[in-house]
């Protein structure tokens, strides 16, 4: 009896040494979502929803009490009716919190206008609140942003009319309080008509104060000669028109991604933004940039880099392999440091003679970026990674723009990019690999590319320490012969406030074979 208590125990401390994470709660088994979009959503009451939008069949809504006991599912049919699985004639625009219940924004083109559904559904039974149209625009192009204040119940809506230019007004913004209610709005049109058209790239709601925009505004030589450049909006409370800033540096820009962040320890903004000076030639460069709310101007600006993780993928892997990813995504620590992470990002197209356009997309290596408060690079990590998806076209920041938005359930390739853990003590990356991608990397090879993932396990990189290049464990223990354990990381959500991750886990009871909620407390 000794002998199989000690060897039981024996058998659970290589588990926890193999596993970095610590099993809060488990859901029941259900039926895996193979269509559609899905969330999970954590709120700040303890309590939890999973949201999966079909493309025929409506909404389900599973809630989940504080203590992770499931409620009555609830089906809602939406007043915009469906998704369609061959265009993008509609996209969720935005899922977030709001005192207590969850706010679902959905934009849908019908007849050639552009309409903006809001629906709120109740944070403790999932049942629908509000179901209605609150904007519309006439083009025929979404055009609708939407963004939450990360430290209060503020968020904003943003249309706008940038393909359009006889419009008189190009932008407008409205500031909505945490009743739902607008607390101020403003517009703007380019001052002599000089900007023709306008891309939305992001933007911060501080508190009920004030609204931060950044646009890229340019003219092509059929509207008035190619030109281009930045524009920084500072939409204060009680303003009914918007003023621009042109940001200096920035003329002659021929696209642009962006990712805006709050720093509330500096009271300034966070700006990293991935630039193409010129279209023909491919490839960004990426910039970060720190920008001042109050002057309306940036303070600095320069060539972001993960300097060691790049000099650690060259040495690995050769000058010909040297990281080359790009910022996806901002993560400011409590003392006012902050985290840039960047991935590598390869996408192939090739059009049909019938002329639809397939894309591949490789997700490649992960670089993880520390900065001091003062915005000085501290260090960088190295995560090897490779990841294949089929009818892809992912961009810089595509991470970013998931975590406000759902995941697409789509050929499996929900399965594959990664998560970040912006943890209270420690940080970690999470992502689906085989096991042998870890011998080849030790051995100074490239990691092979993961398409299928039945052979995939799910891994936790822990970000600490002198290791560039940081080791792996099993997120939820090393598994049995012939077994794996999978997850849907790519729908997860993190509360940093309690320190449980929730992800959906691939999971078994008996013949049944469908998913689970997981709830899970990083160490």
């Amino acid at each position: 009896m000794q002998r199989l208590l000690l060897l039981v125990l024996a058998i659970f401390c290589i588990t926890v040494c193999r596993s970095q994470f610590k099993v809060i709660s488990e859901g029941q088994i259900f039926d895996e979502p193979e269509e559609g979009y899905t969330k999970i959503l954590q709120l700040k009451n303890g309590n939890t929803l999973f949201l999966n939008f079909t493309f025929k069949d409506g909404i389900y809504v599973k809630p989940y009490d504080s203590k992770h006991k499931e409620g009555t599912e609830v089906h809602i049919d939406p007043s915009y009716g469906n998704f369609s699985k061959k265009s993008y004639n509609a996209f969720i625009e935005g899922i977030f919190e709001v005192a207590g219940d969850v706010l679902v924004f959905v934009g849908k083109v019908e007849k050639g206008n552009s309409k903006l559904y809001r629906m709120i559904i109740d944070g403790n039974t999932g049942k629908l609140k509000e179901d209605k149209v609150i904007y519309e625009l006439d083009v025929s192009t979404l055009a609708f942003y939407i963004k939450k204040d990360q430290y209060s119940e503020n968020y904003a809506v943003l249309m706008m009319n940038g393909e359009r230019s006889d419009k008189d007004r190009n932008i407008e913004a409205y500031h909505y309080d945490a009743t739902n209610k607008v607390i101020n709005h403003a517009s703007y049109r380019s001052p002599e008509n000089f900007f023709k058209y306008f891309e939305y790239v992001d933007m911060v709601v501080l508190g009920k104060d004030r609204i931060c925009v950044m646009t890229y505004a340019y003219n092509t030589k059929k509207s008035g000669g190619r030109a281009s450049e930045f524009l920084l909006a500072n939409i204060t409370a009680g303003d009914s028109s918007i003023k621009m800033t042109k940001l200096s540096n920035t003329q002659n820009i021929e696209s642009v991604k962006g990712r805006l962040k709050y720093n509330p320890v500096t009271k300034k903004i966070i700006a990293v933004f991935c630039l193409k000076e010129d279209v023909k030639k491919g490839g960004y460069i990426p910039y970060i940039a720190f920008i001042d709310p109050q002057q309306n101007k940036i303070e600095s600006t320069n060539i972001i880099a993960p300097t060691a993780a790049t000099a650690k993928s060259a040495e690995i892997f050769g000058d010909k392999n040297t990281f080359y990813g790009l910022p996806q995504n901002i993560y400011v620590n409590n003392d006012g440091s902050f985290i840039v992470v960047h991935e590598e990002i390869s996408v192939t197209a090739w059009t049909s003679s019938s002329g639809t356009t397939t894309y591949l997309t490789t997700l490649g290596n992960i670089a993880v970026s520390i900065f001091s408060v003062t915005g000085a690079e501290l260090g960088s990590y190295l995560i090897p990674k490779s990841h294949y998806l089929r009818g892809q076209e992912l961009y810089p920041f595509y991470l970013a723009d998931r975590d406000g938005q759902a995941q697409k359930m789509d050929f499996g390739n929900q399965y594959k990019s990664f998560s970040y853990i912006d943890g209270v003590s420690k940080s970690y990356i999470l992502f689906n690999d085989i096991a042998e991608n870890e011998e080849r990397v030790e051995k100074g090879k490239l990691p092979n590319k993961i398409d299928g993932v039945a052979d995939c396990d799910a891994y936790a990189y822990n970000i600490e320490g002198r290791n560039i290049m940081p080791g792996r464990k099993y997120v939820f223990g090393e598994p049995g012969r012939k077994e794996h354990n999978l997850a849907v990381f790519s729908v997860s959500d993190y509360d940093r406030n309690s320190n449980i991750y929730v992800t959906l886990k691939l999971a078994k009871d008996g013949r049944h074979k469908g998913v689970q909620l997981v709830w899970l407390q990083p160490s």
